[in-house]
Formats: C-alpha cells, sequence, structure tokens
C-alpha cells in the first residue's frame, strides 16, 4: 500500500514536471535539500488485570494488574530532499504538488527506557456490588530500565494543494499522505526494582547487561493520509511563507517488539488520529536561488491489539502465545529544518 501511494506520487510529480504551466512570480518547480534536527519519542504501553472471587455472597477478592510502558527516543539529525510543482488548475485556482524525503544522519543520545508496574488489592464485600466494598491490603512495586540504541529511520510526505487567491491573501485545501519507518537496535541494560518484593523481584539494582549484548529490537511502520487547511503569505517581496494545519482519522500504525532476553516478540496493530502543523519560509537569494526554514510538529495517537509470541516455551513460559489484548501506541514528533532551493 505505501509502496503505491509512493510510486503514485513520483509518476503525478514526472508528469507535472513535463506539463506546461503560465508564466509566475513563484516558479512553476523547485528542488530542495536540507538538514533538520527532530526531537521526540514513540511510546506504547500494554497492560493487564486477574480477578480471583472468593464466597459468592459475601466475597473476598484479590485483584493483580500489571501494566509495561516503553519509550523510544526520537532525538536524531536527519538528511532532506524535496521537489514542488505549482501551476494554474482554472482562473481562480492554482494547483500545488509536492513530495519531500527525509533519512536520518544520526544515532539518539536519549536512551531507551522500559517501566514496568505490578499491583495487587484485596478487598471485601458483596458480590458484584463495588460499591459496598472496601480494600483491606494494597501492594504496589516498579521495575526501571534503560539501554542504548542505534537508530535507522525514513520517510516521506507527499501533498496535493488547490490555492484560491482571496482578498485575506491565498487559502490551500490540502491533501496528502504521511509514511515513515523507525528501527531500533537497543543494547546494554540497567535498572532498579522498587517495592516488588512481594510479586518474588528483589527491590535495589536489576542485574545489567553489558553494553555489547543486544536487548530489543523494535521495528515501527506508520501511514497518515490526511487533510488540512493552509495559509500563504509574503512579507518584504522576497520572504514567502506558509502555515498549514492537517488532521487525520485514518492513522495506522504497526509495531514489532522483539525482546532478546526473553526470546519473545509483540506484534501490534494500531488505528487512531494525528495532527500535523506546518510552518513553511522561504528567502529568495536572487532569481534562482533561495534559502528555506521549516518546522513541523507531528501527533499520534492509536489504540489497537498486540499479540506476544514466545519463541521457545520453557517450563517457565509453557505456552508459544502469552499475551493478547490492548495496546496504546503515540507520537510526539517536532522537526526544525533548514536548506537551499533551486528553481527550474
Amino acid at each position: 500500500m505505501n509502496r503505491v501511494v509512493f510510486c503514485f506520487l513520483v509518476l503525478m510529480m514526472s508528469g507535472i514536471l513535463i506539463a506546461s504551466a503560465e508564466d509566475r512570480s513563484r516558479p512553476a518547480y523547485t528542488v530542495e535539500g536540507g538538514l533538520g534536527a527532530v526531537s521526540g519519542e514513540v511510546k506504547y504501553r500494554i497492560e493487564g488485570v486477574h480477578l480471583n472471587e472468593y464466597n459468592p455472597l459475601w466475597s473476598m477478592r484479590e485483584r493483580t494488574g500489571w501494566a509495561t510502558e516503553m519509550q523510544y527516543p526520537e532525538d536524531m539529525m536527519c538528511a532532506e530532499v524535496g521537489a514542488t510543482a505549482r501551476g494554474v488548475f482554472n482562473a481562480e485556482w492554482d494547483w500545488e504538488a509536492g513530495v519531500r524525503a527525509w533519512k536520518n544522519l544520526t544515532d539518539p543520545d536519549a536512551k531507551v527506557t522500559q517501566t514496568d508496574w505490578y499491583d495487587a488489592e484485596t478487598s471485601e464485600g458483596f458480590y458484584q456490588w463495588d460499591m459496598w466494598r472496601y480494600p483491606t491490603d494494597e501492594r504496589h512495586g516498579r521495575v526501571y530500565s534503560e539501554s542504548a540504541t542505534k537508530l535507522n529511520a525514513f520517510g516521506y510526505d507527499g501533498k496535493i494543494k488547490l490555492v484560491k487567491a482571496t482578498e485575506a491573501g491565498p487559502i490551500a485545501g490540502v491533501a496528502g499522505f504521511r509514511y515513515h519507518q523507525l528501527s531500533y537496535k537497543t543494547h546494554g541494560l540497567e535498572g532498579y526494582a522498587d517495592g516488588t518484593d512481594w510479586a518474588g523481584i528483589p527491590s535495589g539494582p536489576i542485574p545489567s547487561v553489558p553494553n555489547s549484548q543486544d536487548v530489543f529490537s523494535y521495528d515501527l511502520w506508520s501511514g497518515i493520509p490526511y487533510l488540512g487547511l493552509g495559509y500563504e503569505f509574503t512579507c518584504f517581496k522576497r520572504l514567502h511563507g506558509s502555515v498549514e494545519c492537517d488532521y487525520s482519522q485514518w492513522a495506522s500504525v504497526k509495531d514489532r517488539d522483539r525482546h532478546m532476553l526473553q526470546d519473545s516478540r509483540y506484534e501490534s496493530q494500531t488505528d487512531g488520529t494525528a495532527w500535523i502543523f506546518n510552518l513553511t519560509l522561504r528567502y529568495d537569494v536572487n532569481a534562482q536561488w533561495f534559502a528555506m526554514f521549516m518546522a513541523d510538529s507531528l501527533s499520534v495517537d492509536t489504540e489497537g491489539e498486540t499479540t506476544k509470541m514466545v519463541y521457545q516455551p520453557t517450563a517457565a513460559s509453557p505456552r508459544a502465545m502469552m499475551y493478547h489484548g490492548p495496546i496504546e501506541i503515540s507520537e510526539r514528533e517536532t522537526r526544525i529544518s533548514v536548506g537551499v532551493g533551486r528553481r527550474l
């Protein structure tokens, strides 16, 4: 699906570059390149609850719960390239089509973190009447760990605009598709446990893993078709800019999380919403060359299901499938880019 969309955008851009357009102050087609600094994170959370009831009338209930949250940093530098074409749609509207791609150049300095929460509660009361139930014992614990990581990431964003000139300035309707893939390889592990003795995990430092040993591998694929609105402006003749707000209720995120120490794998499929905010500035250096600045913000929230698979069942983990349940995946990303472009 993503490859088909990307090929469609490339063919569309090729056709646009061959087509003729009216002569305008803004060039018909441009190419751009630059560097970007990205800050953000991907986070997922899974959890489960188990209940035991004793005595059908005056019942004692034991509730045990757990939750796991993984956080993967997106801090990196990246290289970016792009191409844009613009022409006349009719007497009132212009069209614009563009595609932009990026690839990371550096690994995150921040570490991948994993936090596991364990909770247990004993309560008494009438069976299935929670309003008449009161707790008799509560226990809570947490295990925290962190690992260094390497990252391989790339993505692209293709969009089409219809732009209408108004008294307040050009206003654009936007339709686009945004895709990116993140692949993490983590190594080494340090952490501690707090208040988990009752769960069979001694409190204090947990056994460490040397940096030479792999711990996790995590892959994420995100596809976001979106619609939005934009506004264009010009200041001091040479400075041109646009602001854009996009929204998607069709965001799709898939991930795969391999835990080498547990010899297990999580696979997830989620859907949800995304917001994209964009500011682009272009300063005309001369008739052919211009400098660019772009600020971009992405916010994604999805929910779905995940399945944990164990490769080699053992006495402690006798089943091949250990868990199937809900998962929440969120992503927050801010990108600042600078570059140069040329009119063709």
